[in-house]
């Protein structure tokens, strides 16, 4: 809709970004499905979260209508080619929604200020329906790492203080689904919640 340029300051993607996951989902992902609906999915989540992470770096803000038309069109293609396995896919987007608002609120009332965004819920939630109830453990796990790592290299670059100065969660949140979405499935089917849902 805005042909690649952001809302907030008119600053326009490079072409390469739009190529960026389709290269990745080639180059690295060694079980690439065979279906073209599997493709679409896999694209589609891609996509969104690049997405979801270039603006929220760049602007501190999630757009959710990002958010809801992925999730949309994921269910979509779920209930069309694989219904069995929406039952996982909307636990896990429950799940995911739910555990990290709760867990935003849990450190608001204990540090006293707020610790994440009202928008990383949203992208908990889209990532929860790819990886399914049994992956979110595992999905903000590699976030926390990631965000300790990259975001306190970055402030000590630009010499912030870390205690005041606020650092965009969803990047790491999104790094973490496509890295478990990818790479850790057969751990993915040992952990205990995967045998409950």
């Amino acid at each position: 809709k805005n042909k690649g340029r952001c809302l907030r300051c008119g600053l326009s993607s490079p072409w390469l970004a739009w190529g960026f996951p389709l290269g990745i989902w080639l180059g690295f992902w060694h079980d690439r499905p065979q279906e073209p609906w599997q493709l679409c999915q896999e694209l589609l989540l891609l996509w969104s979260l690049l997405l979801i992470a270039a603006i929220d770096w760049h602007t501190m803000w999630i757009d959710y209508r990002i958010v809801t038309l992925t999730l949309s069109l994921h269910f979509t293609i779920l209930l069309l080619n694989e219904p069995g396995s929406v039952r996982g896919a909307a636990y896990g987007a429950l799940l995911g929604a739910g555990g990290l608002y709760l867990l935003g609120v849990l450190y608001e009332a204990l540090r006293g200020r707020t610790g994440l965004g009202d928008g990383d819920p949203a992208v908990m939630a889209l990532i929860g329906a790819w990886t399914g109830p049994e992956g979110l453990v595992f999905v903000v796990f590699v976030a926390a790492i990631s965000g300790s790592l990259f975001g306190g290299l970055w402030l000590l670059k630009n010499r912030q203080n870390w205690r005041e100065t606020p650092v965009p969660f969803a990047p790491f949140l999104c790094l973490g689904g496509l890295v478990v979405h990818w790479t850790y499935p057969e751990i993915l089917a040992q952990w205990p919640l995967h045998q409950i849902f």
